[in-house]
């Protein structure tokens, strides 16, 4: 057996060599030196050669014991040993102060790392992400971790620095593990209700108490800022704050003017409150509240009207010209170019129409056009017949609502000047053709008898103007020419074989 802090040879009491067992100090090795004395333990007294339990010996949990004739000697924690007369007292533990169990001891402050709970209770650890630093506070409290702080274990003196303890302007600080709340006052000892210093006219949001070291820098989202950025609390470190205008009803789109760290996404990063609302401009709408932009129409459609502004559906969008939906009653997110051969000239959700007859999309195009000066009018057919020496040419023009116009020349003639359709008069009206074209009258042939070469066109006056068909030709050479022809050739044979 040994006893605490002795070595060697022990006596019958457990001491060694150089100490002495004392039973009024409670039973304790004491130094043979003179340095520590025999005193009676706490509740009892010296009366005469022993030691003399008080009458009041020991007071239950939440009391104080005292005694007056105490020595106060050094080997006592709380001095109440080496007493000398019959005095012990019990008192209630004074405010702030705590004993938890009966006995004669004095009330004793929280050590740091625990905070007051009552006179009769043991102080409480503070949990993780809160502190409490002193031990001879009175009801003693912990303390949140300030923001930009953290403490991961309990009954903790005091919180750590986390990694990320400031933001610049734009970023709000955040803190997955920490609580959110407005700012206070922090000063050691400071009990009173939370106060918010107000940044820009905005009150400051934070996160306490963290127990990680988990803070990150976040953009502000679309409609918050942050106008500060320099390091610690409180400046650093606390959340974007909600603007004066921080989203915008359906209709209209939420935008912000200050520049800021903001990604891909200009709503976000913003470093001034300066959100606002706008009405969505043509081609655009916003169906759903909130702060972000109108949303543009869907590709290849447009407004319905080119006033429309403040559009709160998707219907204020309709197909474009040459664009139809891909299923009648659809909605604009479907629009689809007009199949070949089709054409659509108006804004809307309505099919495409097919060319009409006679007419065709252009060669090689796979898709339809947005005017019916798209469908271009198939080439007109000329027949030709013979009686006694004279031509007969008839036209025939396939579109019904198309004529044709021509030219003749005579065969001699290198480059006939083409036919052409007719152009737009004064009134706004396009003549039939232009000059010296001549409209050919459906149904009369045209009879001539010398050598000619005819060039015809199809023409159609559209809303965009007249259009026309590519040129047809047609060389002739009357028979009684061509008869004289071959006469010569004939007759210059003969003369070459003679």
């Amino acid at each position: 057996m040994t006893s605490a802090g002795c070595s060697g040879p022990l006596d019958p009491n457990g001491c060694g060599a150089n100490y002495k067992y004392c039973v009024d100090a409670g039973g304790k090795c004491l130094k043979k030196d003179g340095t520590e004395p025999c005193l009676c333990a706490a509740g009892s007294y010296k009366f005469g050669t022993t030691c003399v339990t008080m009458d009041t010996s020991t007071c239950l949990a939440g009391q104080e014991f005292s005694s007056a004739s105490a020595s106060n000697n050094l080997d006592s924690s709380d001095g109440l040993v080496g007493s000398t007369a019959n005095d012990g007292q019990c008192n209630p533990c004074a405010v702030g102060k705590y004993k938890s169990e009966s006995s004669p001891t004095r009330c004793i402050f929280c050590i740091a790392g625990r905070e007051y709970v009552s006179t009769t209770s043991d102080c409480s650890a503070c949990i993780a992400g809160r502190y409490q630093g002193q031990n001879n506070a009175p009801s003693a409290s912990c303390t949140d971790c300030t923001p930009g702080k953290f403490v991961s274990s309990p009954a903790a003196p005091s919180c750590g620095d986390v990694s990320q303890n400031a933001c610049p302007s734009g970023s709000g600080f955040d803190s997955m593990s920490g609580v959110l709340g407005p700012s206070r006052d922090v000063s050691p000892g400071w009990t009173g209700t939370p106060y918010a210093p107000a940044p820009d006219g905005k009150v400051a949001e934070y996160q306490w108490a963290a127990i990680e070291d988990d803070a990150t820098c976040v953009l502000c989202q679309a409609g918050r800022f942050k106008a500060r950025g320099l390091g610690g609390y409180p400046d650093g470190v606390y959340k974007c704050q909600e603007m004066d205008i921080s989203t915008c009803p359906s209709g209209s789109g939420f935008s912000r003017s200050s520049n800021g760290n903001n990604g891909n996404n200009p709503l976000l990063g913003a470093t001034s409150n300066d959100g606002k609302c706008d009405l969505c401009a043509v081609n655009t709408y916003k169906i759903d509240a909130g702060p972000r932009p109108c949303d543009a129409c869907p590709p290849s459609s447009s407004s319905s009207s080119p006033s429309t502004s403040g559009a709160t559906s998707l219907d204020s969008c309709v197909c474009d010209a040459g664009h139809t939906p891909l299923s009648l009653g659809g909605n604009a997110t479907t629009c689809a170019s007009c199949s070949s051969n089709h054409y659509k000239d108006t804004l809307g959700m309505q099919a495409c129409t097919v060319c009409p007859i006679g007419t065709q999309g252009p060669q090689g195009v796979s898709i339809g056009g947005n005017f019916l000066s798209f469908c271009v009018l198939d080439d007109p057919i000329l027949t030709t017949s013979v009686d006694h020496g004279l031509v007969d040419v008839t036209i025939t023009v396939a579109s019904p609502d198309a004529h044709a116009c021509y030219r003749l020349s005579a065969l001699h003639v290198d480059v006939a000047p083409l036919p052409q359709c007719g152009s737009l008069s004064g009134g706004g009206e396009p003549s039939a053709c232009t000059a010296p074209s001549i409209a050919y009258q459906s149904g009369t042939p045209l009879r001539f008898e010398n050598t000619r070469r005819v060039s015809v066109v199809a023409c159609r006056n559209d809303q965009g103007g007249p259009t026309r068909s590519n040129v047809v030709r047609l060389y002739y050479f009357f028979w009684n020419n061509f008869l004289l022809f071959h006469f010569f050739i004939f007759l210059f044979f003969l003369i070459s074989t003679f």
